[in-house]
């Protein structure tokens, strides 16, 4: 196993030829010696853990025992024990945690996947309670890879925590404009969206939501994420305003189904009016169980019925055939449902 970081354990001086770990007897990792596919171990992390297992079993807190953690972690920043007794140390040896967050700055930059590493981070900011600079590490480490689930799972936390909120819908406008398909912006969108309001009662924010949304799958339609948020954000407004759908959204989507192009057969343009038929003709449906003679509301079921029939076969034998048996499928819901409106 290869070192990890930036900072390179390279021991110059075997722990077993140190007078000062004289007194320590390595404990060797309990291997099977028939087994099928050994992990080839380097000698200096065998060595390292061997006296870190021998240190961790007689509880040692001693400053030995914490730069021996540091050489563990730095070998395997991904082992929750040597994180959690290097926490222990810091504590009992009341260390400089100014220090420590120097340190795992830079472990974090050579491992910015590791979740280990970025919960040792917030353990030491829970500590420190300076949450100052940590949006823009996370930022830093969001420019190496913008989907970093770890990097976001981190920023929510000290957003949350530390109520960061003033600048982030900026900052996530910018990676969406960059990247219009980049989920994870979508969903840290959300996160803002949902933590920052009272989606209950906003409905000027919600409509603003679904304007830049268009806006957005205007530019790029084949864009599952854009689809996703906008599904949610109606899902709040809808119940705001008494099941009563925004009319700017389809008034959208049957514009786009109108000019018969390739390029506007969306898959998720399709499948997101399929759904709105859904929810309309079960709306309907229940209020012919108490008015069954009105021939208006089955013709509206019928015309939502036969409407999504057709884009369903379109899914499945032009515009997304990868998923041919679920659109058949969801055919077969409709017929099942609303059979006798669609004969």
């Amino acid at each position: 196993m290869s070192d990890s970081s930036d900072e390179s354990v390279d021991l110059d001086v075997s722990y077993s030829q140190r007078p000062e770990w004289s007194d320590i007897t390595p404990i060797t990792q309990d291997e099977e010696s028939n087994q099928i596919c050994r992990i080839a171990y380097t000698e200096n992390f065998k060595e390292v853990f061997g006296y870190f297992r021998a240190i961790l079993k007689i509880s040692e807190k001693s400053e030995r025992a914490f730069d021996l953690t540091k050489d563990a972690a730095l070998l395997n920043p991904a082992n929750y024990t040597v994180w959690y007794y290097r926490r222990i140390l810091l504590k009992e040896l009341n260390k400089d945690l100014h220090q420590e967050l120097e340190f795992i700055t830079k472990v974090i930059r050579s491992n910015p996947k590791n979740y280990q590493v970025w919960q040792h981070r917030r353990c030491i900011i829970e500590l420190l309670q300076e949450p100052d600079k940590e949006l823009n590490f996370t930022e830093e480490i969001l420019k190496r890879d913008s989907k970093n689930y770890h990097a976001w799972q981190y920023r929510q936390w000290v957003i949350k925590t530390f109520a960061l909120w003033d600048n982030e819908l900026d900052y996530v406008n910018d990676l969406i404009t960059v990247d219009v398909r980049n989920n994870s912006a979508w969903n840290q969108r959300y996160f803002y969206l949902s933590n920052k309001y009272d989606l209950t009662q906003e409905n000027e924010i919600l409509n603003r939501e679904i304007d830049f949304c268009l806006e957005k799958i205007n530019f790029c339609i084949d864009n599952e994420s854009s689809w996703n948020y906008l599904r949610a954000v109606i899902d709040h407004l809808i119940k705001i305003n008494e099941n009563n759908y925004p009319q700017k959204v389809l008034e959208f989507c049957n514009i786009k189904l109108s000019t018969g192009r390739d390029d506007d057969m969306s898959p998720f343009l399709l499948s997101f009016k399929i759904d709105f038929n859904w929810f309309r003709s079960k709306e309907m449906l229940k209020k012919l169980e108490s008015n069954n003679d009105d021939v208006c509301l089955k013709q509206n079921i019928r015309t939502y019925a036969n409407e999504s029939l057709d884009y369903l076969t379109k899914l499945a034998i032009k515009y997304d055939t990868i998923r041919a048996n679920y659109w058949n499928y969801l055919a077969s819901n409709w017929k099942q449902e609303f059979g006798q409106y669609t004969q």
